[in-house]
């Protein structure tokens, strides 16, 4: 989802669509999370949700002392104001570290022992 889109909207959307709508999580997060790669989607929805915040059920109801959400559940897994940026990968510092590798006295990353 790309930076100023209308959240309510879109999940408004997903609910109504004869499709996605049969779903039970619409989970929603920023253009920056790669949605091929399992790793990194996990990784986008679980550093950028909160549950007492992000989560939009169909509908709520009461027993007891417990809530009920009604299906489809939408998570709101996007960038928001305040966060933190993400720690980025630096190659140079890699290569920087691989090439003092020997020093650490530790197996080569990857090498089986």
């Amino acid at each position: 989802m790309h930076d100023g889109a209308d959240r309510p909207a879109v999940r408004a959307a997903l609910a109504a669509h004869p499709i996605t709508a049969n779903y039970l999580f619409h989970v929603l997060v920023s253009a920056d999370v790669p949605i091929d790669d399992p790793r990194l989607i996990l990784w986008g929805w679980f550093t950028r949700f909160d549950p007492l915040a992000d989560l939009h059920p169909a509908s709520v109801e009461r027993a007891g002392n417990r809530l009920l959400f009604g299906f489809p559940i939408a998570i709101d897994a996007t960038w928001k104001p305040g966060y933190r940026l993400p720690v980025a990968f630096d190659a140079d510092l890699e290569r920087k570290v691989l090439a003092r590798w020997d020093r650490y006295e530790l197996p080569r990353p990857g090498a089986h022992t």
